[in-house]
């Protein structure tokens, strides 16, 4: 998509499942956006932004790389991006198998604004 204000956005979030986790429940509702799509899949929530249908989705530590990879390439062909949270591209050379920290997704317009939020998230404002 060619969205590039948050509020304007839909954002794809965790299926809960009944668990509670309450830093990935907070980030989400810190995000205010014009609509939350629920999904449980990576590839369905990386596909849903590469197709237009979605504008972003924060990966979580619980997530492989064998969760990301294939999804990656199918958002970059399509112009989205992916990056940490600090902005960074994903090492797929480190040597645990689960992310050691958050990711974002993104139709690449909002990137930077997501990167914006998701400071002011972590320093309280």
């Amino acid at each position: 998509s060619s969205k590039k204000y948050l509020k304007d956005a839909i954002m794809v979030t965790r299926i809960p499942y009944g668990e509670k986790r309450s830093e990935d429940d907070k980030r989400e509702e810190f995000f205010d956006v014009k609509e939350k799509i629920p999904e449980s899949s990576v590839g369905i929530k990386l596909g849903l932004i590469a197709s237009g249908k979605a504008d972003f989705f924060i990966g979580n530590v619980r997530m492989s790389k064998w969760d990301t990879c294939a999804p990656q390439i199918i958002l970059e062909e399509a112009g989205g991006k992916i990056t940490n949270i600090h902005g960074f591209p994903l090492d797929y050379n480190q040597p645990q198998d689960k992310w050691t920290e958050s990711f974002i997704a993104s139709n690449k317009v909002l990137h930077d604004s997501i990167i914006k939020k998701i400071k002011e998230f972590y320093s309280g404002k």
